[in-house]
């Protein structure tokens, strides 16, 4: 009898739809010192144009995240708004607290607590936590965009990762880098 054992139905095994997790550290702010607390730190000049660069990039390569975590950071916030406007549909935004200047593990639990129907996140957050997060992330030890990510994550940075498990299972090298963006290796 097919598609059956001892009358039974063929259990089809379904595989788990790729997932994309983007990492984007936000623009350059102006320095710390000026009448400001760290938090609200805008956006300088050359931000403003990287993260329009980023934007590009992104309204480019078809990222359409369904879902962003932000840092509440005044220059997290501004680097969101100015790359959403090329995601092509508005995503479900959330400003959490616990992303300002999260390290790595803070940002790997939030990740793993996302729903299963999330099929594409972006973290808009602060360095080192975003920079080791993807380190930790990534398989890849050897290549040009393992490289390039060891050589440092700078400001309106994104990388973008494939991953196959479930959000609840990510951890370390269970996600492959699949695309990298940083201001200085653009020739625009």
């Amino acid at each position: 009898m097919a598609g059956s054992r001892c009358g039974r139905p063929r259990k089809t095994r379904r595989k788990r739809q790729l997932s994309e997790l983007y990492l984007v550290r936000h623009a350059k702010a102006i320095p710390q010192g000026e009448g400001l607390s760290d938090r609200d730190r805008p956006l300088d000049d050359k931000g403003h144009k990287a993260a329009t660069a980023l934007g590009r990039w992104i309204a480019k390569h078809g990222l359409r995240p369904d879902f962003v975590l932000c840092s509440p950071s005044r220059r997290t916030r501004q680097t969101l708004e100015i790359v959403e406007n090329e995601f092509g549909s508005k995503p479900l935004i959330s400003f959490e607290n616990e992303l300002y200047l999260a390290e790595s593990g803070s940002l790997l639990t939030r990740i793993r607590r996302l729903s299963e129907n999330a099929e594409s996140v972006m973290i808009v957050g602060h360095n080192p936590g975003l920079h080791d997060l993807a380190q930790i992330l990534s398989g890849e030890t050897v290549g040009p965009l393992a490289a390039r990510l060891k050589d440092g994550f700078p400001t309106a940075s994104l990388a973008k990762f494939d991953v196959l498990v479930p959000w609840k299972a990510l951890d370390r090298r269970r996600a492959h880098l699949a695309n990298l963006f940083r201001p200085k290796d653009q020739k625009e």
